[in-house]
């Protein structure tokens, strides 16, 4: 009988790839402040590949902000931005970030939403861009960080300089 078929016989190198798999599918991944990151980066993501599916992952189901939308009304109100736009692209800054406790944080993110790609805020002058502030509450469900609520209103460029 050869070794391959032998019980207890591990191939050389699986031992490596078990750990990577479990690294990459077991238990939460970096601080809360990398997982609301990769969270805001995987929503930016959404947004650009025009992907509701995962857009409507990143967000809490009992979503609920001051200016009357639910989870459900929000994604509709993306979706009709995207509809309306034949290619968007987003360019965020990150203002603050601010772990308040295990299951909560908050966020202010400054976002340029344009029909072409932007490198710097320094752009932003020469372009035609929708400027957004968001203040952002998140709230941790289970192992996960979900966008619980958003206030947004107009920026300007100067809000990217600060």
């Amino acid at each position: 009988m050869s070794k391959m078929c032998c019980r207890g016989y591990v191939p050389p190198g699986i031992h490596l790839l078990l750990v990577i798999f479990l690294v990459s599918c077991g238990g939460e991944q970096g601080s809360p402040e990398e997982q609301i990151r990769k969270l805001n980066s995987d929503a930016q993501n959404a947004v650009e590949a025009k992907d509701l599916s995962v857009l409507k992952g990143l967000i809490a189901d009992d979503y609920q902000d001051q200016q009357g939308f639910d989870k459900r009304s929000l994604v509709r109100l993306v979706q009709l931005y995207l509809l309306g736009h034949k290619v968007v692209y987003v360019y965020t800054l990150t203002r603050s970030l601010q772990i308040i406790d295990d299951n909560n944080a908050v966020a202010e993110i400054i976002a340029a939403i344009a029909g072409q790609r932007v490198k710097n805020a320094d752009q932003l002058f020469d372009m035609r861009a929708d400027l957004v502030r968001f203040d952002v509450s998140y709230l941790r469900q289970g192992a996960e960080w979900k966008v619980g609520n958003v206030l947004w209103q107009r920026a300007s460029v100067e809000d990217f300089l600060q």
